[in-house]
C-alpha cells in the first residue's frame, strides 16, 4: 500500500513540473511575439530629434537637429563585408532626419543645401548617406571619412543636396552609428551655401600630339622576314633587326619630323650563309648585341 502510494505522489510531481514547464513555454513564446511585433514599430518611428523640417530657396537661418540612436559598434558593417546600410537598424544603429525642400528645382538655381553632421571625439565614427524620398530610394550623396581617411575631418561628415538638379520634394538624412554611442551624439545642420562655379576648360594645348611613324626597309634589306627580331640600343638610339640571313642596323635622326631613318646591312660572315632560325639579344649593361642562329647538323 505505501508502495502505491510513494508511486502516486511521483506521478503527481512529474505532472506538476510538466505543466510548470508548459506554462513557462508559452509565456516564453507570448514574450517573443510581443517583442517580434513592438521592435519594428519602434524602428520604423525612431527618428532625429526633430525628425524633420522644411527649407526653402529664400533661408537665411540653418536648421538643426540632434541625433537619439543608442549605437554602440559598427552593426551595420561587420567586418566590412556588407554595405554600410544594409544591416542598419533605426533607433539602434541608424536614425533619419527628414527634410523636405520647397519650391521648384529653378528657384534652387545656383544653390546647393550643405548637410553636416559633427560631433567631439575623433575617435568617434559616423557616416552619412542622403536619399530622395525615402530611406529605400536612390542614394544622392555620402560621405564616409573615418580612420581609413586620417588627413580629412574626423569630427564630422558633410555633403551637399543639388535640388536644381535632384529636384525638391523629400530628402531622407540618415546618420548610421558606425563606431559612435550616445555618450557622443552627433548634431546635424543644413544650410544654404552658393554653388561653387564649373571650372573652366583647360587650355588647348600647343604641343604637337603624339604619334607614331611606319620605317618600311629598303627593297633590297629586309625583306624575308618571316619571324623578325628586334634589339634596341636606348643609349644610341639604334635597333638592331634580324631578318632571316641579314643583321640589319636602323638609326634616325631627330632633327627633323619624322625623323629620317638610315638602314645598314651589318651582318656577320658567320650568321650569312644558312640558318633555320635567328635571334638577336641585346643586354641593357653592354651596348654590343648578341646573335645567334639555328642550325640542323646531317648525320651520316
Amino acid at each position: 500500500m505505501s508502495h502505491n502510494n510513494s508511486t502516486s505522489r511521483q506521478s503527481s510531481r512529474r505532472f506538476a513540473v510538466s505543466h510548470f514547464g508548459w506554462r513557462i513555454s508559452i509565456a516564453a513564446t507570448l514574450v517573443a511575439l510581443a517583442l517580434a511585433i513592438a521592435l519594428p514599430a519602434f524602428r520604423s518611428t525612431s527618428a532625429s530629434a526633430p525628425s524633420g523640417a522644411t527649407i526653402n530657396s529664400t533661408a537665411t537661418t540653418a536648421i538643426n537637429w540632434t541625433g537619439t540612436g543608442t549605437g554602440g559598434g559598427a552593426l551595420n558593417a561587420p567586418l566590412g563585408l556588407v554595405g554600410g546600410e544594409d544591416l542598419c537598424q533605426e533607433g539602434l544603429s541608424c536614425d533619419t532626419f527628414t527634410l523636405t525642400v520647397g519650391g521648384t528645382a529653378a528657384d534652387w538655381s545656383g544653390k546647393v543645401i550643405r548637410i553636416k553632421l559633427a560631433w567631439l571625439l575623433p575617435a568617434t565614427d559616423y557616416d552619412l548617406y542622403i536619399h530622395k524620398d525615402s530611406n529605400s530610394g536612390p542614394v544622392v550623396a555620402s560621405s564616409g571619412r573615418g580612420a581609413t581617411s586620417p588627413t580629412e575631418p574626423l569630427t564630422w561628415e558633410d555633403t551637399t543636396i543639388d535640388p536644381s538638379v535632384n529636384g525638391t520634394g523629400i530628402y531622407t538624412v540618415r546618420a548610421v552609428y558606425y563606431l559612435a554611442t550616445a555618450a557622443d551624439q552627433y548634431h546635424g545642420s543644413a544650410t544654404i551655401e552658393a554653388k561653387p562655379p564649373q571650372p573652366p576648360p583647360p587650355a588647348p594645348s600647343t604641343e604637337t600630339a603624339p604619334h607614331y611613324q611606319n620605317y618600311p626597309a629598303p627593297p633590297e634589306l629586309g625583306n624575308s622576314a618571316g619571324e623578325p627580331t628586334i634589339g634596341v640600343n636606348w643609349n644610341s638610339g639604334s635597333a638592331m633587326f634580324v631578318s632571316g640571313l641579314q643583321t640589319l642596323r636602323v638609326k634616325w635622326d631627330d632633327v627633323g619630323s619624322p625623323a629620317p631613318a638610315t638602314w645598314e646591312d651589318v651582318s656577320a660572315p658567320t650568321t650569312s650563309l644558312q640558318s633555320r632560325s635567328d635571334s638577336v639579344y641585346r643586354q641593357r649593361r653592354w651596348a654590343t648585341p648578341h646573335q645567334s642562329h639555328l642550325r640542323f647538323a646531317v648525320v651520316g
